[in-house]
């Protein structure tokens, strides 16, 4: 989903790397959600922390341009304000499973709402942390 740039940041971020990562997300929080062991959702929440900080350090990441490289796909590249904002909001709903753990029916409604975000993101290219931010910028003005 394509949205307007953002007047406050012009980083620019590649969907292609962020869409192949995005299956290492699913393939994790799938993991977490059938096994209840949360070993199995930790590289999730430290994947997000490291993009947050510095993402030449997150392995999903660094992973999904190898790929990219390796089958020569050509970059995408969109505003990178309200893909952060999404980030953010990912690891938000991250902390509240692990903080929930204790409490599988609270955590795996969390872990569902994640999985289901980072699946339309992945499979068909719909940001729903984007449109929330797109939404937040229109009430802001």
């Amino acid at each position: 989903m394509h949205f307007n740039s953002c007047p406050i940041s012009s980083e620019r971020v590649d969907v292609i790397q962020l869409r192949i990562s995005g299956l290492f997300f699913i393939f994790f929080t799938l993991l977490y959600l059938f096994s209840h062991n949360i070993l199995f959702f930790l590289p999730v929440a430290l994947e997000m922390t490291l993009r947050l900080f510095d993402k030449r350090l997150a392995p999903f990441l660094l992973t999904a341009r190898w790929i990219q490289n390796l089958f020569a796909i050509q970059p995408k590249i969109e505003d990178g304000a309200s893909k952060n904002f999404a980030l953010k909001l990912g690891l938000l709903i991250a902390i509240c499973i692990i903080m929930s753990f204790s409490i599988p029916v609270v955590s795996n409604m969390f872990a569902t709402i994640l999985l289901l975000c980072i699946m339309l993101e992945t499979l068909f290219g719909f940001c729903v942390g984007c449109v929330v931010y797109q939404q937040i910028q229109k009430w802001s003005n």
